[in-house]
Protein backbone atom coordinates (compact mmCIF):
# COMPACT_ATOMS: atom_id res chain seq x y z
CA UNK A 1 0.00 0.00 0.00
CA UNK A 2 1.24 3.18 -0.99
CA UNK A 3 1.13 6.49 1.51
CA UNK A 4 -2.53 8.28 1.11
CA UNK A 5 -1.70 12.44 0.51
CA UNK A 6 -3.13 14.25 3.14
CA UNK A 7 -5.85 17.05 1.98
CA UNK A 8 -6.15 20.34 3.56
CA UNK A 9 -8.97 21.85 4.49
CA UNK A 10 -8.57 24.17 1.60
CA UNK A 11 -8.51 21.26 -1.21
CA UNK A 12 -11.42 19.86 0.63
CA UNK A 13 -14.03 22.71 0.49
CA UNK A 14 -12.96 22.29 -3.05
CA UNK A 15 -14.06 18.72 -3.91
CA UNK A 16 -16.89 19.55 -1.60
CA UNK A 17 -17.89 22.28 -4.12
CA UNK A 18 -17.29 20.11 -7.16
CA UNK A 19 -19.18 17.38 -5.59
CA UNK A 20 -22.35 19.72 -4.82
CA UNK A 21 -22.30 20.96 -8.77
CA UNK A 22 -21.71 17.25 -9.53
CA UNK A 23 -24.59 15.62 -7.74
CA UNK A 24 -27.03 19.48 -8.06
CA UNK A 25 -26.35 20.38 -10.78
CA UNK A 26 -29.20 23.16 -11.78
CA UNK A 27 -29.49 23.82 -8.16
CA UNK A 28 -25.84 24.92 -7.98
CA UNK A 29 -26.23 26.61 -11.50
CA UNK A 30 -28.96 28.58 -10.08
CA UNK A 31 -27.81 29.33 -6.38
CA UNK A 32 -24.06 29.87 -7.49
CA UNK A 33 -24.38 32.11 -10.70
CA UNK A 34 -20.97 34.00 -10.66
CA UNK A 35 -17.40 33.25 -9.52
CA UNK A 36 -17.85 35.72 -6.82
CA UNK A 37 -20.92 33.68 -5.19
CA UNK A 38 -18.55 30.62 -5.43
CA UNK A 39 -15.52 32.18 -3.74
CA UNK A 40 -17.93 33.96 -1.17
CA UNK A 41 -19.43 30.40 -0.82
CA UNK A 42 -15.84 28.45 -0.31
CA UNK A 43 -14.73 31.52 1.91
CA UNK A 44 -17.84 30.97 4.37
CA UNK A 45 -17.14 27.32 4.43
CA UNK A 46 -13.33 27.45 5.22
CA UNK A 47 -13.67 30.28 8.17
CA UNK A 48 -16.60 28.21 9.52
CA UNK A 49 -15.01 25.22 9.71
CA UNK A 50 -11.31 26.21 10.55
CA UNK A 51 -9.50 23.96 12.95
CA UNK A 52 -11.55 20.83 11.55
CA UNK A 53 -10.36 17.76 9.94
CA UNK A 54 -10.26 17.56 6.41
CA UNK A 55 -11.28 13.71 6.49
CA UNK A 56 -14.75 14.93 7.37
CA UNK A 57 -15.62 17.19 5.23
CA UNK A 58 -16.53 14.71 2.28
CA UNK A 59 -17.99 12.25 4.93
CA UNK A 60 -20.34 15.34 6.55
CA UNK A 61 -21.06 15.91 3.13
CA UNK A 62 -22.10 12.72 2.14
CA UNK A 63 -24.38 12.59 5.54
CA UNK A 64 -26.17 15.60 4.64
CA UNK A 65 -26.68 14.95 0.81
CA UNK A 66 -28.59 11.46 2.21
CA UNK A 67 -30.63 14.17 4.56
CA UNK A 68 -31.75 16.14 1.48
CA UNK A 69 -31.48 14.06 -1.68
CA UNK A 70 -33.92 16.45 -3.45
CA UNK A 71 -33.00 19.63 -2.63
CA UNK A 72 -28.85 21.29 -2.40
CA UNK A 73 -27.73 21.61 0.90
CA UNK A 74 -27.29 24.98 2.32
CA UNK A 75 -24.30 26.00 4.15
CA UNK A 76 -25.81 25.93 7.80
CA UNK A 77 -26.53 21.94 6.66
CA UNK A 78 -23.23 21.55 5.52
CA UNK A 79 -21.68 22.95 8.79
CA UNK A 80 -24.08 20.87 11.03
CA UNK A 81 -23.36 16.99 9.20
CA UNK A 82 -19.55 18.25 9.34
CA UNK A 83 -19.59 18.72 12.85
CA UNK A 84 -21.02 15.36 13.49
CA UNK A 85 -19.05 13.56 11.19
CA UNK A 86 -15.83 15.06 13.00
CA UNK A 87 -17.43 13.39 16.13
CA UNK A 88 -18.36 10.14 14.70
CA UNK A 89 -14.65 9.84 13.09
CA UNK A 90 -13.57 10.85 16.51
CA UNK A 91 -15.44 7.97 18.10
CA UNK A 92 -14.86 5.10 15.95
CA UNK A 93 -11.15 6.11 16.31
CA UNK A 94 -11.49 5.98 19.85
CA UNK A 95 -13.04 2.01 19.20
CA UNK A 96 -10.41 1.27 17.03
CA UNK A 97 -7.61 1.77 19.24
CA UNK A 98 -9.95 0.54 21.69
CA UNK A 99 -10.50 -2.77 19.59
CA UNK A 100 -6.86 -3.02 19.24
CA UNK A 101 -5.77 -2.93 22.95
CA UNK A 102 -8.35 -5.18 23.66
CA UNK A 103 -6.85 -7.70 20.40
CA UNK A 104 -3.32 -7.29 22.51
CA UNK A 105 -4.56 -9.02 25.13
CA UNK A 106 -4.17 -12.77 25.89
CA UNK A 107 -7.04 -14.76 25.36
CA UNK A 108 -9.25 -15.60 27.98
CA UNK A 109 -8.87 -19.48 30.06
CA UNK A 110 -11.46 -21.73 30.32
CA UNK A 111 -10.73 -23.35 33.93
CA UNK A 112 -13.53 -25.63 34.10
CA UNK A 113 -15.09 -28.56 32.12
CA UNK A 114 -18.76 -27.67 31.60
CA UNK A 115 -19.20 -31.09 29.77
CA UNK A 116 -17.80 -33.15 32.96
CA UNK A 117 -19.60 -30.89 35.08
CA UNK A 118 -23.21 -31.90 33.75
CA UNK A 119 -22.16 -35.30 33.68
CA UNK A 120 -21.27 -35.41 37.71
CA UNK A 121 -24.46 -33.54 38.11
CA UNK A 122 -26.88 -35.57 39.92
CA UNK A 123 -30.51 -34.89 38.77
CA UNK A 124 -33.17 -34.59 41.80
CA UNK A 125 -31.05 -36.50 44.60
CA UNK A 126 -32.01 -36.12 48.84
CA UNK A 127 -29.21 -35.69 51.05
CA UNK A 128 -28.50 -38.69 52.94
CA UNK A 129 -29.65 -38.63 56.80
CA UNK A 130 -26.13 -39.14 57.70
CA UNK A 131 -24.94 -35.98 55.66
CA UNK A 132 -28.35 -34.18 57.27
CA UNK A 133 -27.59 -35.31 60.44
CA UNK A 134 -23.66 -33.85 59.45
CA UNK A 135 -25.40 -30.04 58.27
CA UNK A 136 -27.35 -30.16 61.40
CA UNK A 137 -24.29 -30.42 63.51
CA UNK A 138 -22.63 -28.12 61.88
CA UNK A 139 -25.73 -25.84 62.44
CA UNK A 140 -26.02 -25.86 66.06
CA UNK A 141 -22.14 -25.58 66.23
CA UNK A 142 -22.39 -22.68 64.25
CA UNK A 143 -25.62 -21.31 66.20
CA UNK A 144 -23.07 -22.15 69.17
CA UNK A 145 -20.34 -19.62 67.92
CA UNK A 146 -22.13 -16.97 67.41
CA UNK A 147 -25.09 -16.95 69.96
CA UNK A 148 -24.65 -13.55 71.43
CA UNK A 149 -24.43 -11.74 67.76
CA UNK A 150 -27.97 -13.17 66.52
CA UNK A 151 -31.46 -11.46 66.76
CA UNK A 152 -34.10 -13.83 67.09
CA UNK A 153 -37.27 -13.11 66.28
CA UNK A 154 -41.09 -13.87 67.87
CA UNK A 155 -41.01 -17.47 68.30
CA UNK A 156 -43.11 -19.14 66.07
CA UNK A 157 -46.32 -20.97 66.78
CA UNK A 158 -48.09 -23.57 64.88
CA UNK A 159 -51.32 -22.95 63.09
CA UNK A 160 -54.11 -22.72 65.47
CA UNK A 161 -55.77 -25.18 63.08
CA UNK A 162 -54.90 -28.27 64.56
CA UNK A 163 -54.45 -30.51 61.63
CA UNK A 164 -51.92 -28.13 59.87
CA UNK A 165 -48.35 -28.32 60.16
CA UNK A 166 -47.72 -24.96 58.94
CA UNK A 167 -46.22 -22.25 61.43
CA UNK A 168 -48.75 -19.84 62.53
CA UNK A 169 -47.12 -16.53 60.93
CA UNK A 170 -50.46 -14.06 60.96
CA UNK A 171 -52.64 -13.39 63.77
CA UNK A 172 -55.18 -11.15 63.82
CA UNK A 173 -54.36 -9.33 67.03
CA UNK A 174 -52.40 -6.35 66.97
CA UNK A 175 -50.68 -6.78 69.95
CA UNK A 176 -48.88 -10.29 69.10
CA UNK A 177 -51.36 -12.67 71.23
CA UNK A 178 -54.05 -15.06 70.18
CA UNK A 179 -54.24 -17.30 67.38
CA UNK A 180 -52.05 -17.55 64.62
CA UNK A 181 -52.61 -18.81 61.38
CA UNK A 182 -50.77 -19.79 58.40
CA UNK A 183 -51.92 -17.79 55.31
CA UNK A 184 -54.31 -20.36 53.96
CA UNK A 185 -56.28 -20.34 57.05
CA UNK A 186 -55.82 -17.06 58.36
CA UNK A 187 -58.24 -16.01 55.16
CA UNK A 188 -60.97 -18.95 56.15
CA UNK A 189 -61.18 -18.44 59.85
CA UNK A 190 -60.11 -14.30 59.71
Amino acid sequence: MGNLKTITLKEAIIQLTDALKFDYGDQYEKRYSSDQKIKDFKNGLLTRLRGINPEAVMYGYRMAAELSPTFMPNVMLLCEAITIAVKTLQNNKKNLIEAERFALLPAPTITCDPIEMLANAKINTRPTRERMDEMIKAHNALLNIHRDKINHGPPTKPCAIGYCNKAGTISGNTRGDGNFYCKEHFRQYR
